[in-house]
């Protein structure tokens, strides 16, 4: 698509690599105009999809599912 950058952070490892860890990278991007999207909860706890919303200040989250049975995840109120 032209004009749109983005950035995804992907794949099997997410259990063991919290969004807490990524926090200066993302920021690097957000700052460059890339919009953030991240595979979070899949795999990992639902804190994983806070961070993500809390720290990293996504676009998007792909997947949290384990946001289905967290009541503190973002949007479960």
């Amino acid at each position: 698509m032209v004009g749109q950058n983005s950035w995804d952070r992907y794949g099997r490892r997410e259990v063991g690599n919290r969004p807490s860890k990524f926090v200066n990278f993302f920021r690097i991007c957000r700052d460059k105009g890339f919009r953030i999207t991240i595979h979070a909860g899949e795999e990992g706890p639902a804190a994983y999809v806070s961070q993500a919303v809390e720290l990293l200040g996504v676009d998007r989250i792909d997947h949290g599912n384990a946001c289905l049975s967290d009541q503190p995840c973002p949007g479960n109120h």
